[in-house]
């Protein structure tokens, strides 16, 4: 992150590496609710999406750090 000077940013994912990766990056998680997502692992993200919709309107919103 530091290399490419990147100082805010989100992942979006559906598992807890996914969730892990973002927050050992100190960006924002954002859980979603699609294919493999188990609760347990999403209740450790930031914020969590059920639909494409949902994350348009997030991305309105300020998400990162």
């Amino acid at each position: 992150m530091k290399k490419y000077s990147i100082l805010h940013g989100a992942v979006v994912g559906d598992r807890l590496s996914d969730i892990n990766a973002a927050k050992g990056n100190g960006l924002t998680a954002i859980g979603s609710r699609f294919d493999f997502a188990q609760e347990e692992e999403l209740a450790q993200a930031d914020m969590v999406i059920s639909s494409f919709e949902e994350l348009k309107n997030v991305i309105g919103e300020k998400v990162v750090k």
